[in-house]
């Protein structure tokens, strides 16, 4: 399991970057916890400082008087490697440091790679006070899911694209739902138009998209993904898949990458 953390310094983000340290928790039944220091990232192009003050005496320093890197922006990719199968819950902590205004509104955007897949953006990662409640609907977590031949070929930093999962004229997948909540919820799964000569459809025969997911537990809704004749070759392409929990409240999607093989 790998997983990016890039600022986005056009949308005047990254502050909580700068002197922060993070730490990402995957978290499986029996208490399976794995941690990894904000500092310790396999690859980044953020300064390492020292600082007493800082868990482990490190952090990341983010100056953002700077400009970013044009390519690629800041940037710092992690490596977590799962001990067992299961369900993971991934929890990313960034620490201001004491100088910084606790109001204000700063983070960066989270991408996340499991089993060699593509990077893709964990929908609405953004910062959340410690202590605040989830709704319903956050608790909710969409994930694609696509057979293994059509696995990425090229999802490590600094290879050239394509990066998405590689399809052909047409390719069955699921949406994986994920309900983190201590009750059950009836999830709507929908995938709005994607455009460029792609269509994505609900399988026939599933009935609707609708499924009930028990506390804890997932459900998959299988949908056909066509790429038309005009679908040009080795083009990445972003699918989303949005749903609503049973209250009507939108839950955050899916996207991911993909182009015709």
């Amino acid at each position: 399991m790998d997983f990016n953390r890039r600022t986005a310094m056009a949308a005047g983000l990254g502050a909580m970057v700068a002197g922060s340290g993070g730490t990402a928790r995957a978290a499986a039944p029996m208490s399976v916890t794995v941690t990894v220091q904000g500092e310790s990232a396999v690859r980044t192009n953020i300064p390492v400082v020292r600082d007493r003050r800082a868990a482990g005496g490190r952090y990341l320093r983010l100056r953002t008087t700077g400009k970013p890197p044009a390519r690629t922006g800041w940037y710092a990719t992690y490596s977590v490697r799962a001990p067992r199968a299961g369900v993971y819950a991934l929890t990313a902590v960034a620490t201001a440091p004491v100088e910084t205004p606790h109001a204000e509104a700063v983070a960066s955007y989270l991408h996340l790679s499991v089993n060699d897949g593509p990077f893709t953006e964990i929908a609405r990662s953004q910062p959340r006070r410690a202590g605040s409640r989830l709704s319903p609907a956050e608790h909710i977590v969409l994930a694609q899911r696509f057979p293994a031949r059509n696995a990425a070929p090229g999802k490590q930093d600094g290879v050239p694209p394509p990066h998405g999962y590689r399809l052909g004229r047409r390719t069955r997948m699921t949406v994986d739902v994920y309900n983190f909540d201590d009750t059950a919820h009836r999830v709507s799964v929908s995938a709005p138009p994607m455009g460029g000569g792609w269509t994505v459809r609900a399988d026939q025969g599933q009935g609707q998209t609708c499924r009930r997911v028990p506390a804890g537990g997932r459900a998959g809704v299988n949908f056909t993904v066509l790429a038309g004749s005009s679908v040009p070759r080795r083009t990445d392409r972003r699918p989303a898949f949005q749903a609503t929990a049973d209250d009507d409240a939108e839950v955050p999607a899916s996207v991911a990458l993909i182009h015709r093989g």
